[in-house]
């Protein structure tokens, strides 16, 4: 939505028989959606390997086999399930859903099969901010702002250096709880669009800060989960703005 990819995670259930929950949705980095894309839909050779269910297993093909879906607002359109890469000819086992043949194609897909959402996951602070005009630093009784339209001619520097900050990964609300929030980073862009990014500070019994982000964005951008970033990227955002 919004011109942007999600990705969210089906956590098992505590209790047998009961529903999954779904994680929340974080943004995922559009380069790998298309990628996936493009090789999923161009045309290709594949080889017929098998005519029998039989062979689903020791082609890595059964029922827990790596799968990618595609689908619709209202359903799914296909389903392609992928097994074993021959390390001779580096070509990969797949099969449909419903069928009982089993094909092998070039294996351009094998780094698409995960389902690690810090995989897929947009790894910039600010990714879905593009040419930024204005950006303001709230620190410890401190507020900067540096705007394309002043005089000042470190700006430039100061919005290449925010927008490929990156974070790490992905972590639950309760591993945030008991953290403060330290500093904001909020940037504007051309467009009108707002992005802020919150920074978080939790200290442990022994005193070892751990840091996090969240961000909120005008552009109704669905990604609310929490990052971590390492201590290094937390002093390079302060010493940005010093």
């Amino acid at each position: 939505s919004n011109g942007f990819w999600y990705v969210q995670s089906k956590i098992p259930p505590l209790v047998p028989g009961s529903e999954p929950s779904v994680s929340e949705k974080s943004l995922v980095d559009k380069k790998l959606v298309d990628a996936l894309v493009h090789n999923a839909s161009e045309i290709r050779t594949v080889y017929k390997i098998s005519y029998e269910v039989k062979d689903f297993e020791p082609l890595g093909l059964g029922e827990n086999s790596s799968f990618v879906s595609f689908s619709s607002a209202e359903s799914e359109l296909s389903k392609i399930h992928f097994g074993i890469t021959d390390p001779l000819s580096n070509r990969i086992s797949f099969r449909t859903e419903n069928g009982s043949d089993s094909y092998e194609t070039d294996d351009d897909f094998s780094q698409f099969l995960s389902a690690d959402m810090d995989y897929w996951i947009a790894g910039e602070l600010f990714y879905e901010i593009e040419n930024p005009e204005t950006v303001k630093f709230s620190y410890p009784e401190k507020n900067i702002d540096f705007s394309a339209n002043s005089s000042d001619k470190s700006f430039a520097t100061v919005s290449h250096s925010i927008i490929t900050l990156r974070h790490g990964a992905l972590r639950q609300r309760i591993d945030v709880e008991g953290s403060f929030v330290v500093a904001k980073i909020e940037v504007h862009s051309g467009k009108g669009d707002v992005s802020v990014v919150s920074v978080s500070r939790k200290t442990d019994a022994d005193g070892k800060s751990a840091f996090f982000v969240q961000k909120s964005s005008s552009i109704n951008i669905e990604d609310s989960c929490f990052y971590e970033i390492s201590e290094f990227t937390f002093n390079r955002i302060v010493e940005i703005f010093s």
